[in-house]
């Protein structure tokens, strides 16, 4: 079962309540009424919704993130997805369950706020650093004690398929002191 952590749910209409999942495999009602097909392991949460989704999976390395809250053709919000929201859920979910996360990578399509955000930010400083910093990503990374790793910021262009053009960052987690966690280094 998955706590409800922070995620919302009310009655204008937005949000999931996860406290209605029963099995590990099956359907939700969204407060707006949306149909969500859900899929919850030992190592993964994914949530579908007629091209969106919100995908957290636990990998022997990372929690990687898959995230699109929004319809790439319309450019239309999901009314029930929040991804700032669904982050902190995951990092909940698997740490309840004794897993710690260390580290997190999460991938940002061409058409993401986060893609749009950083190459704005890229082609003013040429700096990957400041451009992977002024995501939305990176703030809420942040705010759950991890830290953008500056060493593993990706930039996969494709000449060929510019559509398939992504970044991927990684972050870390912060001790109680500020730094990168050294356990089991």
């Amino acid at each position: 079962m998955i706590e409800q952590h922070e995620y919302p749910v009310n009655r204008n209409g937005v949000g999931i309540n996860f406290e209605n999942l029963r099995d590990n495999k099956g359907a939700l009602i969204s407060a707006s009424g949306r149909i969500i097909h859900s899929e919850i392991s030992d190592n993964e949460i994914y949530l579908e919704d007629g091209g969106y989704s919100m995908q957290a999976t636990l990998g022997d390395d990372f929690l990687s993130f898959y995230i699109y809250t929004k319809n790439i053709q319309t450019g239309k919000k999901h009314p029930d997805f929040f991804a700032a929201k669904f982050v902190g859920l995951a990092v909940n979910h698997f740490e309840s369950k004794g897993l710690p996360i260390e580290k997190v990578r999460d991938v940002w399509p061409r058409w993401s706020d986060n893609y749009t955000m950083f190459m704005e930010e890229f082609e003013n400083s040429q700096d990957k650093v400041e451009a992977a910093k002024s995501t939305w990503s990176s703030k809420v990374y942040e705010d759950l004690g991890f830290k953008l790793n500056e060493e593993r910021i990706i930039i996969n262009h494709y000449p060929n398929y510019p559509t398939a053009d992504i970044i991927v960052a990684y972050f870390d987690r912060i001790n109680l002191y500020g730094r990168e966690d050294q356990r089991g280094a």
